[in-house]
Formats: C-alpha cells, sequence, structure tokens
C-alpha cells in the first residue's frame, strides 16, 4: 500500500465532477440508498483521481455492508476557507473503537462486537493514507446505534492550507 502511495499522480481535478462519478458508478454496481448533495461551483483540489475515488467507493462499501438493513447514506460536497469538505453519512449501527486500542484512529475502529464483522479494517487503513497522501484530514465521527459520519478535509488547489 505504501508502495503504491509513493506514486501518487497529482493533478488539478473538479472535486464536485469526481464524487458524481464515483457514485454513479458505485451505485451501477450496489443498487443501495445513497443520497447526494453536491451542488455548485466546481471545486478544485490536486488529487490522484483514481485513489479518491477508491476512498469514495471504500467508505460507500463500509456504509452499505456495515451499516444494517436499509441504511441510507449521505454524500455532501462543499468548500469553505480555502478546504474541500466531503461528509460521507450513514444512518447505520454505527462503530466503536476496539477495546484494546486507547484512541478511535481509522485503522483501529471496527463494527462493535454484536454487530456483522467488520472485516480486516484495511479499507478505512487504505482511505487513511489516500488522505494523508493528498495533505488532507480524515475525521471519523461514529455513534453506536445511530451511525456513522467521515468527514474529508482537502486543500482546495491554489491555496496552502495544510493540516497539523
Amino acid at each position: 500500500m505504501e508502495k503504491s502511495l509513493a506514486t501518487v499522480d497529482l493533478v488539478k481535478i473538479d472535486l464536485r465532477q469526481l464524487i458524481r462519478e464515483a457514485v454513479h458508478e458505485f451505485r451501477i454496481m450496489h443498487p443501495c440508498d445513497i443520497r447526494l448533495d453536491n451542488h455548485g461551483a466546481p471545486i478544485f483540489v490536486e488529487a490522484d483521481p483514481r485513489m479518491l475515488k477508491q476512498v469514495v467507493w471504500n467508505l460507500l462499501t463500509n456504509s452499505i455492508r456495515h451499516g444494517g438493513k436499509n441504511v441510507q447514506t449521505f454524500i455532501r460536497v462543499s468548500s469553505d476557507d480555502g478546504i474541500a469538505l466531503v461528509v460521507v453519512e450513514d444512518n447505520g449501527k454505527g462503530i466503536t473503537a476496539r477495546p484494546s486500542s486507547p484512541q478511535a484512529s481509522p485503522s483501529a475502529l471496527e463494527v462493535h462486537d454484536d454487530l456483522p464483522q467488520a472485516g480486516s479494517g484495511i479499507g478505512m487503513k487504505v482511505v487513511d493514507h489516500i488522505i494523508a497522501a493528498h495533505r488532507g484530514r480524515l475525521i471519523i465521527d461514529t455513534v453506536l446505534g445511530s451511525g456513522t459520519q467521515v468527514l474529508i478535509q482537502l486543500p482546495i488547489h491554489g491555496t496552502h492550507s495544510f493540516f497539523c
């Protein structure tokens, strides 16, 4: 994974267009309830389109696979003050940190024991690495039984915003 991230091909892309394409392609392969709020002017970021699509697909896959029956997934794309924001949120079962983990980092998250198994967690590790390779920030907010919200912040093309 780290070797493939060493060859990130950054180009100027319209994030709104990329998200529309990724959601459209995902819907073709997986009939599910995805609501997209992606209206407004283009938001340009420097990104590897292939890798950012992988992020969207991984987050959508987690939502439908682990959210439970009749889960609804919402995706919002916006920008403010030099930051592009993508929010992937569902009303599913939520996730929790492993008991042995003192912090809920993306690589430590899994579905609660009485819920369906989350697998290896490699999908969130991939998401975390890809966002870091794009100088972005990944924030996960979840409430067991009430769903999960994943926020992705990326610097807008032409700004010099970096996250600490």
